[in-house]
This record gives structure tokens, C-alpha cells and sequence, in this order.
């Protein structure tokens, strides 16, 4: 369900970008748990509370950006009907497709596909840039994404009564995490997937490193 909305790399993005937030706020925590389990559920709650508040902002962000989307195709089918003549309507497409038809195909073939382009585009409505309901699920699932990233967090804070006990297992969790999820988008993109891993691992693990030699 989560890949006819979004790429598995945009998808894996969104899952870093909730882990490495969840991570700044088990860093604080790590330095603070001798001062209470009032001040740890605090820290717990802020980590759950900014995370889903991002998750609505990158939702927000995703609807956005599909209607920018949907308006900039409204432009250019507007456009090409618009045109004067076909000469005119074939350089519009042309200036829409070039760049990523080039590589790809002869002369020949382009203005073969630029022709059936325009037959297409004469029988279209422009789309009007408004939410659609595949951008609205689409903004659900990136919320999801992102609040469930604080889980690592969440977890041990409610089964484990102590405070440093429950900080180290999430950090310990949000960078197995960063190891996953940069493994997953490695494998998306055929990448190398193990140093991926590993080196969004690393990051995790230098914070953990430098929140300890300030004391934590």
C-alpha cells in the first residue's frame, strides 16, 4: 500500500527523518535521568508530542506539493491548447520532454511520441491543483510514518520503570533503526546496502558518543 503513494525511498526518508528526531530527544534524556522520572516522562512526551507534530507538517507538505504538481500539469495541457498552431503546441511539448526523452530516443522517435503526446493532451481537462484523495492518503501514510518513528522511545518508557535503563534501550533501538531503515533504502535504489546501514548507524552512534562525553 505504502509504494502507490510514495517511493520506497521517500518512504525510508520519512522513517530517518522521525528516528533522527527521536534520537536528539533520547540524547537530552540520557543527560537528564538523574534528575527524575518526572523530568523522563517529560523528555518521553515531547519526543512522541514533536514527532507527530512533524508528521503533520511533512503531511501538510506532501498535499502541497501534489497540488503544485497537479497545477503545473494544468499550465502546460492549458498551454499546448492554447497554442496558435502546431508548431507552436509541439515546441511546448517539447520544452516539457525534451530533457527526458533525449537520452533515450532518436529524432525520429521523439516527434513520434511528441505527436501521440499532443493527440492525448487535445482530449484532456486541465486538473484543478486542489487535495485529491490519493494526496490525502498519501499524507496519512508519510503522518504514520513519522509518529511511529518515536516507538523506540515510547516503548521502553512505559515497560521499563527505570529512567537510564529505558534511555539506553531506546537509544539502542533508534540506531538499530537508522541501521534498517538506511539498509532498506539502499536495497530500493540497489545501492550498498550494508554500509548504507552502517554509516546511518554511525551518525546515531556519534551523537550517543558526544552526549556522553558531555556527561550523560
Amino acid at each position: 500500500m505504502i509504494s502507490r503513494y510514495l517511493e520506497p525511498q521517500d518512504a525510508a526518508a520519512e522513517i530517518l527523518f522521525g528516528l533522527i528526531m527521536a534520537l536528539t530527544f533520547t540524547l537530552g534524556a540520557t543527560l537528564v535521568t538523574e534528575a527524575g522520572a518526572d523530568r523522563f516522562r517529560e523528555i518521553v512526551l515531547g519526543t512522541v508530542t514533536c514527532n507527530i507534530a512533524w508528521g503533520l507538517i511533512d503531511g501538510a507538505l506532501y498535499v502541497l506539493s501534489d497540488m503544485f504538481e497537479l497545477g503545473r500539469k494544468g499550465v502546460r495541457i492549458r498551454q499546448v491548447k492554447a497554442a496558435r498552431n502546431r508548431a507552436e503546441a509541439m515546441q511546448r511539448i517539447r520544452e516539457e520532454f525534451h530533457d527526458e526523452f533525449a537520452a533515450i530516443t532518436s529524432h525520429a522517435e521523439r516527434q513520434r511520441l511528441y505527436a501521440e503526446i499532443e493527440r492525448l493532451v487535445l482530449r484532456m481537462d486541465a486538473p484543478a491543483p486542489r487535495p485529491t484523495r490519493e494526496s490525502l492518503a498519501g499524507a496519512a501514510i508519510v503522518f504514520l510514518l513519522v509518529s511511529a518513528s518515536s516507538l523506540p522511545v515510547l516503548l521502553p518508557a512505559v515497560l521499563i520503570a527505570d529512567a537510564a535503563t529505558a534511555v539506553q534501550i531506546a537509544n539502542g533501538l533508534l540506531i538499530v533503526g537508522l541501521f534498517a531503515t538506511g539498509y532498506a533504502m539502499a536495497r530500493a535504489v540497489e545501492g550498498r546496502a550494508i554500509r548504507v546501514g552502517l554509516a546511518m548507524a554511525a551518525i546515531g552512534l556519534v551523537l550517543v558518543l558526544i552526549a556522553k562525553a558531555l556527561g550523560g
